[in-house]
């Protein structure tokens, strides 16, 4: 990412429900698989099953323990915003972004109070997209003095406190979201801005083409390790078709193979 201090890559971690995995009746039975996915290079590096009856955040530092995070951002949704999941990736030599969501208590509520307080008087930088009849506009703040966040003061080199506000506008139906984040890494507001929407590649460039190109969420494998399996062998494929040069949809180039 030419945004983040140089040479530094990013990494985002999220976990996948194969939904048709489920058992009847029980829509919360779905194989979930946690994976690294390295945007930029459009590769999933590891993954990690969800075991049964546990979830991602068991599973989320179990994935992070086997990769090489030196001098690579990972940026994780709020479910494994904890600060035994910072002290690994920093004990790793890496740096963390980390969603920061109400599972986080009083740190929650401290930052979005006083973020909301403070923020006219913070760096900010603006980001706009368009396009498919959207149109979305990105504000990313920065606090650096975090002296007052006192439920901060045990996480491993936390530098920043990140608020990014974002306005959606399709065919004039507007909606707004706020996000918070915790990292360990002083950059700017442009370059967090970035990073932010880096993070959901993972979303865009991995879990949509599973879905709307290999059908993952209708395969019903269930029997031993078959479903982690096939997952396994679709995401090897899709990193394949993303290396084709041609001017074929996804869903093409699958069938041309």
């Amino acid at each position: 990412m030419s945004s983040l201090e140089p040479m530094m890559s990013q990494l985002n971690v999220d976990g996948k429900v194969l939904r048709a995995t489920a058992k009847a009746g029980q829509n919360k039975s779905g194989l979930c698989i946690v994976s690294a996915w390295a945007g930029e290079h459009r590769l999933v590096l590891g993954q990690e099953k969800v075991a049964s009856k546990s979830n991602e955040k068991t599973a989320i530092p179990e994935l992070l323990a086997r990769l090489e995070l030196a001098n690579t951002l990972v940026s994780i949704d709020a479910i494994a915003c904890e600060q035994s999941n910072a002290e690994l990736i920093v004990e790793r030599k890496g740096h963390y972004l980390l969603a920061l969501k109400k599972n986080q208590g009083l740190l929650y509520e401290q930052v979005t109070q006083r973020m909301q307080q403070t923020k006219s008087q913070l760096p900010v930088d603006e980001h706009i997209d368009f396009g498919s009849g959207r149109i979305e506009t990105r504000r990313c703040y920065v606090e650096s003095k975090l002296s007052l966040y006192d439920d901060l003061r045990d996480w491993p080199a936390c530098q920043r406190v990140i608020l990014v506000e974002a306005t959606r506008e399709i065919n004039g139906v507007i909606s707004q979201q706020s996000r918070y984040y915790l990292s360990d890494l002083g950059l700017s507001p442009a370059a967090f801005n970035s990073a932010v929407r880096h993070h959901w590649g993972i979303e865009n460039q991995l879990h949509w083409y599973l879905d709307m190109v290999f059908h993952e969420d209708q395969q019903r494998v269930r029997v031993g390790n078959g479903a982690e399996n096939f997952a396994t062998v679709r995401k090897l494929a899709l990193q394949l078709l993303h290396r084709v040069d041609d001017k074929e949809s996804m869903k093409s180039r699958r069938k041309l193979g």
